[in-house]
C-alpha cells in the first residue's frame, strides 16, 4: 500500500486503483482526463477527492482490467 502520489502515474497509464479501505469491488480511473469511480459493473460517475483521501497511505493498484 502507498500514498496516492505513488499510484497517480498508474492512473495515467489507464490503471485503476482502490483505497484498502473501499469495498474490493470499487476502483478510481481516469477516463477522457476525469477522474471516475466505479463499482463493479455500475455505471461509473466523476469523482472529487476529499483531504482524507489524498492523505491516506492505503492505495493499491486495481488487478482488473483497465478501464477502457
Amino acid at each position: 500500500m502507498a500514498h496516492l502520489d505513488v499510484v497517480l502515474p498508474a492512473l495515467g497509464q489507464g490503471r485503476s486503483v482502490q483505497r484498502a479501505d473501499w469495498e474490493p469491488i470499487i476502483r478510481m480511473f481516469v477516463s477522457s482526463g476525469m477522474l471516475m469511480c466505479q463499482c463493479g459493473n455500475s455505471k461509473p460517475w466523476r469523482h472529487a477527492l476529499g483531504w482524507d483521501d489524498i492523505e491516506a497511505s492505503d492505495w493499491q493498484l486495481v488487478r482488473a482490467a483497465p478501464a477502457a
